[in-house]
């Protein structure tokens, strides 16, 4: 099955990939050069929704991980956005659970940007 990424520019440093079908062997590279190019940009936030995405292989993994350290040097972070039950598991199995910033939907993400913000503005954030 093939990968469909549709991108979706959410403000000037924050990109979400919506992503449907499998991420394995054959697909992951592309997902890999998407995020790349997108990196380039400067960005600062990447949100993957993977509600369409019912396989991933480690390959798949690999590269989100790839892309998460990526955006972690640079002072930025990677959010993942209503995984399938089975894709959820496979990052549960690779014990990358809490590490990836992981929500099962749009409200759960938002009320953790929220609280992620308000700490900033109130000076209570973790510095690195």
């Amino acid at each position: 099955m093939p990968l469909n990424i549709k991108l979706q520019q959410t403000d000037k440093n924050t990109v979400k990939l919506i992503l449907s079908g499998q991420i394995n062997s054959e697909t992951w590279e592309r997902l890999d050069r998407q995020i790349t190019e997108l990196l380039g940009k400067k960005i600062t936030a990447l949100i993957l929704d993977l509600a369409d995405v019912d396989y991933i292989s480690s390959a798949g993994v690999g590269a989100i991980i790839k892309a998460k350290m990526s955006l972690m040097r640079n002072y930025g972070d990677l959010a993942i956005l209503n995984p399938q039950p089975q894709v959820r598991k496979v990052f549960d199995i690779m014990k990358l659970l809490p590490a990836m910033n992981v929500f099962a939907n749009i409200k759960e993400l938002d009320e953790y940007l929220t609280r992620i913000q308000k700490q900033v503005v109130e000076g209570t954030a973790l510095k690195d």
